[in-house]
């Protein structure tokens, strides 16, 4: 934004470039000539995405809010997470976290099996794995230098990111009810 004139059209444009890597896709600077933070910034603005009532991609704002007040409730020890004056259940808490465990596992596998033809920057990649998930349609030109394998797995990850993982996840899970009880169990974490 170095070459922008006026601190109002650098505020309009920093606007703007914080907007469209939520669903838009429109650009008016070039993303392979931003820096790393801000790319690392537009990845993760790609991969929130927009609200849960827009066409957005991503995994929507309010599960970024519900993972981050479930993660303070666990470090606070409290057994049941409030917000704006009502509880959000285990069952919703679990959505959060397989949506986001989907979305995150999905992003990784798509960039490992499209990094293992692709040659160039890293970076560039995962802007365009991020920006095909979270259906934004931004890029840094590596889409252009992929092989066909690249481009049919850019495909899969618009098309899953498109009608969402966690729709995915319950089209494809089975609902069954466990023959046996097991005793609760303690798993040691980190």
């Amino acid at each position: 934004m170095g070459g922008l004139d006026g601190t109002g059209t650098k505020l309009l444009a920093s606007w703007f470039q914080a907007v469209t890597p939520r669903t838009a896709g429109f650009n008016t600077l070039d993303y392979a000539a931003m820096e790393t933070p801000t790319t690392v910034m537009t990845i993760t603005l790609m991969l929130v995405g927009g609200g849960p009532s827009s066409t957005a991609g991503g995994i929507k704002v309010t599960t970024l809010i519900v993972l981050i007040l479930a993660t303070l409730a666990f470090f606070r020890r409290q057994e049941r997470l409030n917000i704006f004056g009502r509880s959000l259940g285990v069952d919703e808490i679990m959505k959060v976290l397989a949506l986001t465990s989907l979305s995150l596992f999905l992003v990784l596998i798509g960039l490992f099996l499209v990094s293992l033809t692709y040659r160039g920057d890293f970076l560039d990649l995962l802007f365009e794995v991020t920006s095909a998930f979270g259906t934004v349609g931004l890029s840094r030109g590596a889409t252009g230098e992929l092989d066909e394998f690249g481009r049919i797995f850019i495909i899969v990850i618009m098309f899953v990111g498109r009608l969402g993982p966690l729709t995915l996840g319950f089209f494809l899970a089975k609902r069954s009810m466990p023959r046996v009880r097991y005793p609760d169990g303690r798993v040691y974490l980190g």
